[in-house]
């Protein structure tokens, strides 16, 4: 395929702030995703290469993650069981339409952005509860799996609905959620990309023209989080999840694309 130098440096740039904001706060989608439309890709077509670019960012944020010791150990089981599930969500993405859960997803997501924004300690701060740990695999198992899914299937969010997992359901700070979300979102988007693969819909020139630019995003941005911590990521974490909320609900009210990719 042939790419014109237009499209080339929109791709790249678009895939660097995706891969700076996305390894900060999640929701990186909201900026990749319309750049594949917005070069013409199908929607199939799109959601395939996106998930094959944005694995390139997630995994630079993870090892980044990982060594500054922000990746915690409840995130390596939730990673195997969302691989899973991504997996059979990437499969069921190619044969029905996901514009069910739309809103669903839209109400979700403000509702999280709201609570974020008026509890004040949200995610400031680390909170080990000893006596609860026997609960954090019947809290994280289960919301890896529907998370897992949803990204196999929809997307948008998910970033942002694995760090609130962790930072409301098991009591972790916003480095730690954000840095133990990357490491199940690479898995997820693996998952998927994987699935995409078998079908064909991967355009590889677009994959690797936006990873490259959301690999070097990531790689900043993961960096600037882990040095600055949740004073950086608890603003963006917001901001982010009002955006991904107004475009899931713009997808619910402009539907674009028929149930089953031809």
């Amino acid at each position: 395929m042939n790419v014109p130098l237009w499209q080339f440096a929109f791709l790249f740039f678009a895939g660097l702030l995706a891969g700076w904001v996305d390894s900060i706060a999640g929701g990186g989608g909201v900026i990749s995703l319309p750049a594949m439309f917005a070069v013409g890709l199908s929607p199939w077509g799109a959601l395939a290469t996106n998930k094959v670019a944005a694995s390139c960012g997630s995994s630079t944020a993870t090892l980044r993650y990982m060594r500054a010791g922000s990746v915690l150990p409840i995130a390596w089981p939730m990673a195997g069981v969302a691989f899973i599930a991504a997996a059979l969500g990437a499969e069921c993405a190619l044969h029905m339409s996901a514009g069910s859960l739309t809103g669903i997803v839209a109400v979700a997501l403000i509702i999280v952005a709201i609570i974020s924004a008026f509890r004040k300690d949200f995610g400031t701060i680390h909170v080990e509860w000893p006596h609860r740990k026997r609960w954090y695999y019947a809290i994280a198992l289960p919301a890896a799996v529907l998370i897992g899914f949803y990204d196999g299937l929809v997307g948008p969010g998910t970033g942002t609905f694995l760090a609130f997992v962790f930072v409301a359901g098991l009591g972790m700070d916003f480095r730690r959620a954000t840095g133990s979300t990357k490491l199940v979102n690479f898995a997820t988007n693996i998952a998927s990309a994987i699935v995409f693969m078998c079908y064909g819909y991967v355009q590889w020139t677009f994959a690797a023209i936006m990873g490259a630019g959301i690999l070097i995003g990531a790689y900043i941005g993961s960096g600037m989080a882990v040095r600055v911590g949740p004073r950086l990521i608890r603003p963006i974490f917001i901001v982010m999840a009002l955006a991904v909320a107004a475009k899931v609900a713009w997808t619910l009210t402009h539907p674009a694309a028929p149930a089953i990719p031809k």
